[in-house]
């Protein structure tokens, strides 16, 4: 049932109850396929994504492939933090100096 079948073309039936069960079947699935892209772009469902990327992208990070912690990508991954709020800190203090 591709988009190239026409009226004018061979393979689709002559009964008119056929034709109108191929169409109720198309209809329910651009029905099905419109609901999917709707839910897709709903600002929480792009959030939820979004969220969900995130996490797997951070567990990714500092996991193996077994899903064991790999300490040094932890440690590392502290030390960077640890040195961003040691740079807020400082730029703060200078700013009130």
């Amino acid at each position: 049932m591709g988009a190239d079948q026409r009226a004018d073309r061979p393979g689709l039936p002559e009964d008119p109850d056929a034709l109108e069960k191929i169409i109720d079947a198309r209809r329910r699935h651009l029905a099905e396929t419109v609901d999917e892209l709707a839910m897709r772009a709903q600002p929480k469902e792009i959030a939820r994504r979004t969220a969900a990327d995130a996490k797997e992208r951070a567990v990714g990070i500092v996991s193996d492939d077994a899903g064991n912690l790999r300490y040094e990508r932890v440690a590392a991954v502290a030390a960077a933090a640890v040195l961003l709020v040691v740079l807020v800190v400082v730029r703060r203090r200078a700013g009130r100096a």
